[in-house]
């Protein structure tokens, strides 16, 4: 049993990025959805599962759905969104060289509180959002996916929201708060891996990408993968916005630091040395 969930630790390392080798209790009681909805009575069965075609990819997407940690909240980091959404998006648009619009990713956006917090922060920095402004979610979760689609939050999502936000963004229908739809339609959703930069595609190459609280969950070689995967999804010059525990010595050879008011970006080298294949 032990050494079947390390194989299931490896599968979920080297598909979704995930390390649970320190804690495999916990992947075991998130994997035990799978095993029943599968009709597999052990971690060997499953594995056997997963190793046949047919059933692999659609069965990684599930097991992402409860293997992934989709714990967030409205306006995290305020003070990183408001340089960002302020300040970093008008120096964009002022460039008189620019053609296209300023495109912003959210990965992985969860259940949608990052990106449509970004959107709500552009909105009330009067912005033209929607127009020179296009916003995208991106999340390895179908379930995380369904959830920010549908714009539909619990009271624990909104930690310290100002009451003007929550009666300008949201509407109250019992213990749900529903966000106004003309916040969700500046949000375009898509399902992508971290560890599939390919997957990112999308809308590459992108102006600015947040990338929060998510590389503390990676080891070393994990963390690098996903740093030259996001550099080669950004423009040079383009910002990468990272929590306050996610920096990595690799940052540095991709991107210089710009220190804003106390939030600290990384911008993009113009030709950063990277051993991945650039977009």
């Amino acid at each position: 049993m032990a050494e079947d969930l390390l194989v299931l630790s490896a599968l979920v390392r080297r598909e979704l990025g995930l390390d649970f080798s320190e804690h495999l209790d916990q992947l075991e009681r998130k994997a035990a959805s799978r095993l029943a909805a599968t009709h597999c009575a052990t971690i060997k069965e499953y594995l056997t599962l997963l190793a046949q075609a047919p059933f692999r990819a659609r069965e990684l997407h599930e097991l992402a759905n409860v293997v992934t940690n989709n714990e967030t909240y409205f306006f995290r980091e305020q003070g990183q969104l408001s340089v960002v959404c302020g300040q970093v998006v008008s120096e964009l648009l002022a460039d008189t060289n620019r053609r296209t619009a300023v495109k912003i990713l959210s990965v992985p956006s969860s259940s949608g509180e990052e990106p449509y917090s970004i959107a709500m922060n552009l909105l009330m920095n009067n912005q033209p959002v929607g127009t020179r402004i296009n916003i995208y979610g991106a999340d390895v979760s179908d379930r995380a996916l369904e959830a920010a689609r549908a714009g539909l939050y619990r009271p624990l999502a909104f930690r310290g929201v100002a009451p003007d936000i929550m009666q300008r963004f949201f509407q109250v229908q019992g213990d749900v708060h529903v966000l106004d739809p003309s916040v969700r339609r500046l949000v375009q959703f898509f399902h992508a891996n971290l560890l599939d930069p390919g997957s990112m595609k999308t809308a590459a190459p992108y102006d600015i990408i947040f990338c929060r609280n998510v590389m503390i969950y990676f080891d070393a070689e994990t963390q690098q993968r996903v740093i030259e995967g996001l550099t080669s999804m950004l423009v040079p010059g383009g910002y990468l916005c990272l929590g306050h525990a996610d920096a990595t010595a690799s940052l540095y050879t991709f991107f210089d630091v710009r220190i804003f008011f106390g939030s600290m970006l990384y911008r993009r080298k113009q030709n950063p040395a990277m051993a991945t294949a650039q977009v």
